[in-house]
Parts: structure tokens; C-alpha cells; sequence
């Protein structure tokens, strides 16, 4: 209906990550059909919002912190330079969530070993998670992002991506580097 359209527009100009049917709307009689009509209605009006220039988007968010900092660098860093994509290593999702929350202009793609990250970030806007084998190296953990990345077709040979992520320890709340790197 109508009212469900603008429900759905609202939403997104609200800047949810994530949005849902309700019970009647899933189990009607043509829930794929919903669901496509919901996602292209969601698409087209995200694609008239520039989160960047409302001034007041960016000022919602403090950097208090390492993580933080990293990762309002990585997605204005990937906007700067307009990145192919950002690739994120991360064993929690969050450091995937934290630069989710400033709308990159392309997608982040998260690289875990956690399944259960895998699978969660899935509900955060602009995240295209991989399950990926630990590295042994910080370097390691980068070279496998941006083979992975290569691969998805996401990224092509010659595009800009910004890489964050931190050690190769397995632990959450590592993050400490960002790298700009051209695909080979």
C-alpha cells in the first residue's frame, strides 16, 4: 500500500541499516514478491541520499577512540579517493559496524573468521561479509582481504581500496591501521 511505501521511505531517510516485513506482510500470499518490491522502493530512495553533504550526519558521531577514529577515516578516506570498496578485517563485525555508520559511497567488505560475525553482519548497511581461514601475520590477514575482495568481483584490477583492520591475533577491539592500496 501506500502507507507501507512511505513506512518503508521513512525508514531509510531515518538511516535504519536494516529493514524487515511484518508477520501478514511475510506470510501473505506472495512474501518473494514483497520482500523485491520492499528492496527496490529502498534502493531507489537510498540512492537520492547523500549522507555526506547534511552537515549535521557527521557531527552525529564522536571519535573517542582508536576504532572509532579508524574507522570515520576509512569510509571518509575511501570517499576522498573513491575507493572500489573498503575491506575490513574483523573477528567481532564491529569495526565493520563502526564505519557502516557513516554510509561509505561504496560497499565494506568484512573478512571474519567468526561465523557468527559472518552471519550478523549481514544486517548492517553496505556489509558484504566473508568467512575467511586465520592468518598468521597482520600482513598475511591483508593480502588474503584483497585476494578475497579480487574475487568477489567487487574489485577489479587498477581500483583504489582502503583496508582497515588490526592484528592477526583473533581479538576483537584490535583495530589500529588503515591502508589505501591500488588492486593488482
Amino acid at each position: 500500500t501506500r502507507a507501507e511505501v512511505s513506512d518503508v521511505a521513512n525508514a531509510v531517510f531515518d538511516g535504519t541499516s536494516c529493514l524487515m516485513l511484518s508477520g501478514e506482510t511475510a506470510v501473505g500470499k506472495y512474501p518473494v514478491r514483497s520482500v523485491e518490491t520492499m528492496a527496490r522502493f529502498a534502493q531507489g530512495v537510498e540512492n537520492e541520499i547523500d549522507y555526506w553533504e547534511d552537515s549535521d550526519f557527521e557531527m552525529i558521531y564522536q571519535c573517542n577512540n582508536v576504532p572509532d577514529a579508524i574507522s570515520h577515516a576509512a569510509a571518509s578516506t575511501a570517499d576522498d579517493l573513491n575507493a572500489a570498496a573498503i575491506v575490513v578485517m574483523t573477528y567481532s563485525g564491529n569495526t565493520a559496524r563502526l564505519i557502516s555508520r557513516f554510509r561509505p559511497g561504496c560497499p565494506i567488505l568484512a573478512m571474519t573468521v567468526s561465523e557468527n560475525s559472518q552471519q550478523q553482519l549481514n544486517m548492517n548497511w553496505g556489509v558484504k561479509p566473508y568467512l575467511v581461514p586465520v592468518a598468521s601475520s597482520t600482513d598475511d590477514v591483508f593480502r588474503q582481504a584483497v585476494e578475497v575482495a579480487r574475487l568477489s568481483d567487487l574489485v577489479n584490477p587498477g581500483d583504489t581500496i582502503v583496508l582497515a583492520g588490526g592484528s592477526a591475533s583473533g581479538r576483537s577491539g584490535t583495530t589500529n591501521t588503515i591502508r589505501v592500496e591500488i588492486v593488482e
